[in-house]
C-alpha cells in the first residue's frame, strides 16, 4: 500500500540521517502524504506542512535545563487609570491593580520563552503564587522580570518580580506554565 511504501522510505530517511530531520514527504498520486512522528506515534495525514516534533522537543527540554536561570523575559507598564485596582474592581483606589501586575509577571514570562516555542505553541498559565507588597502610583513606571527556575517535561516554573523606577520591590513570586499546541488546546476548551 501507499502507506506501506511510505513507511519504508521514512525508515531508510530516518536511519540515514540519524533522526536529524525537520520533515519529510513523498508525492502520492495529486496529493503530497506526509508522515508525522509525535510523541513516540507514527500516523499518516495529508496536510500542507509538517514538522517532526521529537527530536527537537528533546533539544529544547535540554536547552532549558542547561538554560535555568539564563532563560529570561521583562514588561513593562506605565500605571494609569485603565490598571488601577478601581479599573480591576480588585480594590477601590487609583494605585496598580493586583490583577493587572500579576498580567504583567505573566507577560514576562511568555516574553522568556517565546524564541523556544514552534510556530504552533504557546504557553499557558496554571499556578501562581505572588505577593504584591508596595502600592504603585499612577504615572509610576512598573517593570516584571521573569527567570526560569525549573523545567519538568512541558511544565515551567518561573521566579517573578516586578519594580518600580525607582527599583523598589513592588511584587514577587513563581508562575507556572504549561507548553501546549495551540489549536489543539482550543478543540479542547471548545469541546471538540
Amino acid at each position: 500500500s501507499p502507506e506501506h511504501l511510505l513507511y519504508q522510505g521514512f525508515g531508510l530517511f530516518y536511519h540515514k540521517y540519524g533522526g536529524l530531520y525537520t520533515q519529510f514527504l513523498a508525492p502520492l498520486g495529486k496529493e503530497l502524504r506526509f508522515i508525522i512522528v509525535y510523541e513516540m506515534e507514527v500516523c499518516y495525514n495529508t496536510v500542507k506542512s509538517c514538522k517532526i516534533r521529537k527530536r527537537r522537543y528533546a533539544e529544547r527540554s535540554m536547552y532549558m535545563k542547561t538554560a535555568v536561570g539564563e532563560v529570561q523575559g521583562e514588561a513593562l507598564t506605565l500605571v494609569n487609570t485603565t490598571n488601577t485596582a478601581i479599573a480591576a474592581e480588585s480594590g477601590s483606589l487609583p494605585v496598580l491593580g493586583t490583577p493587572f501586575m500579576l498580567a504583567l509577571m505573566e507577560k514576562a514570562t511568555c516574553e522568556a520563552v517565546a524564541d523556544l516555542l514552534e510556530d504552533d505553541e504557546t504557553t499557558v498559565g496554571t499556578a501562581m503564587n505572588i505577593t504584591h507588597i508596595k502600592a504603585s502610583a499612577i504615572g509610576e513606571v512598573i517593570t516584571a522580570k521573569a527567570v526560569l527556575t525549573e523545567t519538568d517535561g512541558r511544565k515551567l516554573t518561573f521566579h517573578v518580580t516586578a519594580r518600580n523606577d525607582k527599583n523598589e520591590l513592588v511584587g514577587s513570586g513563581t508562575v507556572e506554565r504549561f507548553v501546549v499546541l495551540a489549536e489543539k488546546f482550543l478543540r479542547k476548551v471548545e469541546g471538540k
